[in-house]
């Protein structure tokens, strides 16, 4: 006799329990639907698991601690990440989503099963947050001893006893937190970065100002340069880079880039459609070409961030419920977060106007605030991003303490199209930062008060 699965009825099912999963199981249910959430590893997903969350420990506990071991850094790290993804666990037990572990794969439009032997059939739809891994440069292994991806660089801390020296590939937001991060720990780093700059997505002086930071702290950079061949030697790595230099390092880590995870899980069955990287395709309201199959965060293309996706999957919902919300991608922050804190929304001045835009910005450095004399930063920069007829903003970058968190504001003014007068005159308290905000808006106005330019 043949056996016969067993079929689960929910309202919304959820592929991922990740930044951009986990938010949206629990968002379904505050409208009172019954929601399946099927994750095979670890709740929380990248950003908890080995990115954001890890790495931000790392970093944290590097500042705060001088002449800290590996091990106590491992230690305080994963006591991080267990805490959150526990916490993770909890939020959606208590909404009453259903947890199941597993590798899934769409049967149907709206039927997915969990391991071949569940399944699961969604009655309002199905939202797809698998995310990406990282990969690798071809020919070259990882190896979780010696090579390292951003999955395995925290067996170093787990278990090397000391670590001399290290060589990053690739100068991107993760490559340089952890560039800061071993050289707090005292270790020789390299970084190597294939493009003309470091933090090539971001703005070009934003680039000139956290290279000069890091090289401050003894991080040697190579632009332009391309990593050729890595090998073992004894107990060290021997990398050949283009510029005819050779390092012999204790560890190399790469952090390159990354693929999204949509292989095996039956896209191609019910027709979602992908793009030439495989990332899935999706319209302003996170539908993919299969309108009650949605996909959110990393799966559905790039800017790769942890934030994304949870407003991602906040959305997706929301518009299963009928809400007909809209993503904007122009609202969405990028932050690096080095000891000199960068983050930039919207347009920088040279895409504003590669976009059509008869753009302007307004730029003050930070010794305009009297926070920054205070606090005796050394390093800042605001820019404002405006429309010059309308004086609409179109973007912000902030280089200054706590801009992960001012950053937001530029982002609101942006989502409710503020002008600049009207982002000055916003009250921010004195004296902060913020207030360099309202103080570049002035600048952009032709009416500072700190500011001589």
């Amino acid at each position: 006799m043949a056996m016969v699965l067993v079929m689960e009825q929910y309202d919304v099912i959820v592929i991922g329990g990740g930044p951009g999963g986990y938010p949206a199981a629990i968002r379904a249910t505050q409208y009172g639907f019954s929601v399946a959430l099927i994750e095979e590893r670890y709740l929380g997903g990248e950003c908890t698991n080995f990115a954001c969350i890890p790495t931000k420990a790392l970093l944290s506990i590097t500042k705060k601690e001088k002449g800290i071991t590996l091990r106590r850094a491992y230690e305080y790290a994963e006591a991080v990440v267990k805490k959150v993804r526990d916490g993770i666990k909890l939020l959606l037990e208590k909404r009453g989503v259903a947890i199941y572990r597993g590798r899934a794969e769409i049967q149907s439009t709206n039927v997915v099963s969990v391991n071949n032997e569940l399944l699961l059939q969604s009655n309002r739809g199905i939202i797809v947050a698998t995310g990406t891994s990282p990969i690798s440069i071809q020919g070259i292994s990882v190896d979780g001893e010696y090579v390292h991806d951003n999955r395995t660089v925290i067996n170093i801390f787990k278990e090397r006893s000391s670590l001399d020296s290290i060589l990053i590939v690739g100068g991107g937001p993760a490559g340089l937190e952890y560039a800061e991060i071993f050289s707090r720990l005292g270790v020789r780093v390299v970084v190597v970065e294939i493009l003309s700059r470091v933090l090539p997505m971001m703005d070009r002086e934003v680039s000139s100002i956290v290279s000069r930071y890091l090289k401050n702290l003894g991080v040697e950079i190579y632009t332009s340069t391309a990593v050729k061949d890595i090998e073992r030697k004894d107990e060290k790595v021997r990398v050949q880079i283009s510029n005819g230099n050779i390092e012999e390092v204790d560890a190399v880590l790469l952090s390159v880039g990354r693929k999204p995870n949509t292989s095996s899980l039956g896209l191609e069955r019910v027709g979602v459609k992908l793009d030439e990287k495989g990332y899935i395709i999706v319209n302003n309201k996170l539908q993919t070409s299969v309108p009650n199959i949605y996909a959110v965060g990393d799966v559905s293309g790039p800017p790769l961030l942890a934030h994304k996706a949870i407003h991602q999957g906040l959305i997706a919902a929301d518009n299963i419920a009928g809400r007909n919300r809209v993503y904007r991608d122009d609202i969405i922050p990028s932050v690096v977060y080095t000891g000199i804190e960068v983050a930039q929304v919207g347009y920088s001045l040279s895409t504003a106007r590669e976009r059509g835009y008869s753009a302007r910005e307004a730029k003050i450095r930070l010794g305009a605030v009297p926070l920054a004399v205070v606090e005796g930063v050394e390093y800042g920069l605001v820019k404002i991003v405006y429309e010059e007829n309308t004086e609409r903003v179109l973007g912000g970058i902030l280089v200054m303490p706590h801009a992960s968190e001012l950053i937001s504001i530029v982002s609101l003014a942006i989502l409710k199209g503020l002008t600049l007068r009207e982002l000055s005159e916003i009250v921010y308290q004195h004296p902060t930062f913020s207030e360099a905000i309202g103080e570049a808006s002035l600048v952009g106005l032709g009416m500072p008060l700190h500011y001589i330019r």
